[in-house]
Parts: C-alpha cells; sequence; structure tokens
C-alpha cells in the first residue's frame, strides 16, 4: 500500500491513507492520525427525549472531545472535528449552551497518550492501591491485597500495594498543601469560643479517661482549623476535626443536632457553654500527608472521651 510500480521502478506513493478507528496518513514528512467516519454514518447520538439521566448527554460530549484529542495529531484537524462534532450534538437536539461549554475546553486541552493500565511481566493488569507509610491502615490494606490476588489468581488482573509518603496524596486527596497563612484573631460576631475566654491555652491537654497529658499548639484561634477537643465540666471529653474553629464550635452550641448538644440535654453539670473548655490541639495545615480523618481518629484513640463514645468513626 505504500509503493506502486511506476515506469518500470518501484516508487513510493505520495498519498497513502489507512483507515481504521482513525485515519492514519502521511503528511509533512512524517505520520499523522485523525478522526475516520463512514460515509454511512447517521452522525448523532443517545436524542435528549430518551430516558437517560441528564449527565448522560454532557458526558457523551466530553468523552467525544477527549477522543478526538487522542485521535487527531495535529491541531488544525483536531479543531475541525471538534467543529464537527459540535453539529452533530445539535443535530441530536443537545442544548447549546452545554455543548459550547465543554468543546471550550478544546482551546487548551494537550493531546497525551498513555496507557490507564499497567501490564507486569506476567502479562497481568496491576490496579495500583495506594496508602500513605505509616498509617494505621496500612498494614490492613497488605492484607487485604494479598486475600485479594489470592482469589484472583486464575484472573487477569492483580492489586499491587505501592507506599507513599509524598506530600502531594495529601494535596491531591484531601486538599492539604502543607502551607500555613498567617492567622489573624478572632473577629467573629457569634463567637462562642472567645468572649467567655472558654479556649484552653496551657499547651497541654490531658485524658480525663486515662491522665496522660500530650502538647499541643499553642498559637491556634478560632480562624484555623483542625483537631479540637472540647472537654465538659463532667469530664465528659469529645474529639473533632474540622476546617475552621470558630464555625465549628457555633455549630456545636448553637445546633440541636451535634453531639455536644445531646450531651448537654443529659448531664446536669454541662448545661451552657461556659461549661465546657475547648481546646484547638493541632492546624491541619501543618500535617503534610495526613488526613483529618486520620488525625481524629489519632486524637480519638488518645483521649477515649466518654462524649465520642456513640459515635463510629468509618473513614
Amino acid at each position: 500500500d505504500s509503493h506502486e510500480v511506476n515506469g518500470g521502478g518501484l516508487h513510493e506513493k505520495q498519498s497513502k491513507v489507512l483507515t481504521l478507528d482513525i485515519e492514519i496518513f502521511k503528511a509533512d514528512g512524517t505520520i499523522h492520525s485523525k478522526e475516520h467516519r463512514k460515509e454511512t454514518s447517521v452522525n448523532s447520538y443517545v436524542p435528549v427525549n430518551s430516558a437517560h439521566p441528564r449527565h448522560t448527554f454532557a458526558g457523551i460530549v466530553k468523552s467525544q472531545l477527549y477522543r478526538l484529542r487522542r485521535l487527531c495529531s495535529r491541531n488544525t484537524d483536531f479543531h475541525e472535528s471538534v467543529e464537527n462534532l459540535k453539529m452533530r450534538c445539535m443535530r441530536s437536539g443537545y442544548k447549546p449552551n452545554m455543548v459550547e461549554d465543554i468543546l471550550r475546553q478544546s482551546e487548551s486541552l494537550e493531546r497525551r497518550l498513555s496507557s490507564t493500565a499497567r501490564h507486569s511481566d506476567d502479562q497481568k493488569i496491576s490496579i495500583r492501591l495506594v496508602t500513605l507509610t505509616g498509617t494505621s491502615y496500612e498494614k490492613e490494606f497488605i492484607k487485604f491485597a494479598k486475600q485479594m490476588n489470592s482469589y484472583l489468581s486464575s484472573f487477569a488482573f492483580k492489586i499491587e500495594i505501592v507506599r507513599s509518603t509524598a506530600p502531594t496524596i495529601g494535596q491531591l486527596l484531601f486538599n492539604n498543601n502543607n502551607k500555613s497563612s498567617v492567622v489573624q484573631e478572632c473577629n467573629m460576631n457569634n463567637c462562642v469560643v472567645c468572649p467567655i475566654g472558654t479556649q484552653n491555652k496551657s499547651g497541654l491537654i490531658k485524658s480525663s479517661v486515662t491522665d496522660k497529658e500530650y502538647k499541643i499548639d499553642k498559637d491556634l484561634t478560632c480562624n484555623n482549623g483542625g483537631i479540637y477537643i472540647v472537654s465538659g465540666l463532667c469530664s465528659g471529653q469529645y474529639t473533632g476535626k474540622t476546617v475552621h474553629f470558630g464555625n465549628r464550635n457555633v455549630y456545636h452550641f448553637h445546633s440541636n443536632t451535634t453531639a455536644i448538644s445531646d450531651h448537654q440535654r443529659h448531664c446536669n453539670q454541662c448545661n451552657s457553654p461556659g461549661s465546657y473548655s475547648v481546646t484547638f490541639v493541632e492546624n491541619y495545615l501543618k500535617r503534610g500527608k495526613y488526613s483529618l480523618s486520620e488525625r481524629e481518629m489519632l486524637w480519638n484513640v488518645r483521649i477515649k472521651g466518654i462524649i465520642n463514645a456513640q459515635k463510629t468513626l468509618k473513614s
């Protein structure tokens, strides 16, 4: 297909095209590809009056856009194909605003060719399970992977444990950028901690169950976020997590649906915000790879607060 006999000699064809799902051709001294559509194609998608969820149609447009970006090696072919995609979507009755908003991504969309599955030497597809080294659940993940690989030994894939301590894991999964900004003093109009001076600023927190003391950050204010502990006059304690201490404590003491409000209804000693002390334990922005849920679990184990007793931590 690439050469022809002409004038008694074998000569390379000037125009060579191979069409599969894509059109592969030679141009400008190299090999290129672009979208190929059959002449008999109806050029339409699932109609909008079909019994599909609304998000299905946006998903079709977006997936087709990404497909075109992978197929078209030249930007001119890509943008031409995007215009044709737009016409097909309109013909199928899709909302113009929805289609145009999605296809606008084509202006900055980069072409990336990479495999979504990793094949090992034994030709099995590896499903990567990422775990953070040093966490409480690392051994459980390893045990789970071994058991699953034993069950799946006759199948074409296996689970691969990937250990990581990279701060980027925290950034991607927990929105933790490992950065702390300059914190100003509390300026909340409805603050329930500062006006009555219930914040524990001693730099220590003590478990009323085990009598163990732990050092904490003394410089945190209501504008920070992270792990906090609420201690009542009855020695009951509650450990929680939040991205804003001030807002969370307002919710605790002004709502009727929190663990603290429920405790107030059943405790003779702790019946008002003044019956508690609030300890801001640590800033979540300084905890690197660890998520708020992990740190909350750790402090629940340390404090063993009775107000937390009915709460099951599954995260």
